[in-house]
């Protein structure tokens, strides 16, 4: 086991950045990847998580650890909880909590700066 962790942490980074640049440059080539690419991306629907990618970028590490540390205390209390179910509240509270933070960050922060380049 501690051998598999080893090599998981030596390469996994590595290997999502190779996969991550083999997409970025398949969707160049003329095609169907090219075509998906296009819809899953180019989607109206995810422009504003669009904007507020960075603000999540920077603010998500605050929900998630104060969720983790509430859903660890629900575990220890209620002993009926599996721990896939704490995954699950901690994935949909931190992500709701993440959105709301990031676009409050957004709205009175990141986009009066920007005003100001105006």
């Amino acid at each position: 086991y501690q051998n598999f962790n080893i090599f998981y942490q030596s390469v996994n980074r590595n290997l999502f950045g190779l996969g991550v640049a083999i997409m970025i440059l398949a969707s160049f080539e003329a095609g169907w990847f090219q075509r998906i690419s296009n819809v899953l991306f180019g989607n109206r629907i995810l422009y504003p998580f669009a904007q507020l990618s960075y603000s999540m970028y920077l603010i998500h590490v605050v929900p998630v650890a104060i969720v983790v540390a509430q859903a660890k205390v629900m575990v220890e209390k209620d002993p009926s909880m599996t721990h896939m179910d704490a995954v699950f509240f901690v994935f949909l509270v931190s992500t709701i909590l993440t959105t709301i933070l990031s676009a409050f960050m957004y709205l009175f922060i990141e986009r009066p700066l920007m005003n100001l380049r105006k």
